[in-house]
């Protein structure tokens, strides 16, 4: 499930309002009631290449019952679908997977590296946010997937 990514929010709106296209308008939106986590990555991030797989194991554990693992490529339009989708079946990951051709992950929320991770409550504002790999066993990971899942 692979779609585009355009910046509708606002400043002082949450992310929810930022629309992306799966085939079908999608926003944020529709998956809150429940935290979500958007894992920004890239095709040429070495690191996104661990955090992927780990991430995707995770999204199915009991840890993560209550949220719901969005997988946002930052790649530039000069990247095709096909090299995405080859990366994701490689490393084995059947994540959501939104496109963000303009970067709108990293600039709404000012990230500069990848992997650049945001975890939305179920409200849509931001309860934390990561640079670099995620470690699903790290205790403050942990404990931020827990805080907004109660």
């Amino acid at each position: 499930m692979l779609g585009a990514c355009s910046s509708g929010a606002e400043d002082g709106e949450p992310y929810g309002a930022v629309a992306f296209d799966t085939g079908a308008p999608v926003t944020v939106d529709q998956f809150l009631g429940g935290p979500v986590l958007l894992a920004g990555w890239a095709t040429w991030c070495v690191p996104c290449e661990r955090e992927l797989p780990a991430l995707n194991v995770f999204a199915a554990s009991p840890q993560a019952a209550q949220l719901t693992v969005v997988a946002v490529n930052l790649n530039d339009a000069s990247v095709g679908r096909t090299d995405i989708e080859a990366m994701l079946d490689r490393l084995d990951v059947t994540l959501p997977v939104w496109r963000d051709v303009d970067g709108t992950l990293l600039t709404r929320f000012g990230g500069s590296l990848m992997p650049y991770s945001v975890l939305l409550d179920s409200e849509g504002q931001v309860a934390a946010s990561w640079v670099g790999a995620i470690d699903v066993d790290d205790d403050e990971f942990l404990a931020s997937i827990a805080a907004v899942s109660d």
